[in-house]
């Protein structure tokens, strides 16, 4: 065999592995990108389930809050009755100064609590009378025979003032209906 051969059969050997090696690279290539797709899709899966994460948590947060606001205002609120029941019989009473002094306190008392209520956002829910009974809201305690047609269905009185922290009940309005 001449040089010639052997040199174009090297050639051909060299240029068979360099082939060899750039499929080699393209397929090490090809590996690296499937590995980088699939790491960016379990990076976004990562990212979805951690802001979906921080929602459900500030939705617990949030409902957790509303239950403990509720729970203290419940009991303030039973307080608020009482004292509202108090200062209605007061209304009746013919007080002396000092007695007078003391009842303007108790109305101060009251109105703090109420401060007090809606500093956590708790609100009176609105109720008149001729409103439609609305059981969702409001809490029929008593049912009242009344003349006129239109009242049926409607509240005739309102007993007990309601309270709501935003959407939730805490207690209904407690009324009459008319029937």
């Amino acid at each position: 065999m001449g040089k010639k051969d052997k040199k174009s059969k090297d050639s051909k050997k060299d240029k068979a592995d360099f082939q060899d090696k750039i499929r080699e690279l393209g397929e090490t290539i090809d590996k690296i990108e499937d590995e980088k797709l699939e790491i960016e899709n379990k990076l976004k899966r990562a990212l979805a389930d951690y802001s979906n994460l921080e929602r459900d948590m500030e939705k617990r947060v949030d409902l957790a809050m509303t239950n403990m606001i509720s729970r203290v205002a419940k009991r303030v609120i039973e307080v608020l009755d009482d004292a509202d029941l108090a200062l209605k019989a007061m209304e009746s009473l013919e007080l002396d100064d000092q007695s007078e002094s003391w009842a303007n306190g108790i109305v101060e008392l009251v109105q703090k609590l109420r401060n007090s209520l809606k500093d956590m956002d708790v609100e009176v829910i609105e109720v008149s009378v001729g409103d439609d009974f609305d059981s969702s809201r409001h809490e029929a305690l008593a049912a009242v025979h009344v003349k006129n047609e239109d009242e049926k269905g409607k509240i005739v009185e309102v007993l007990q003032n309601g309270y709501a922290v935003g959407d939730t009940v805490i207690r209904c309005a407690r009324v009459a209906v008319g029937k």
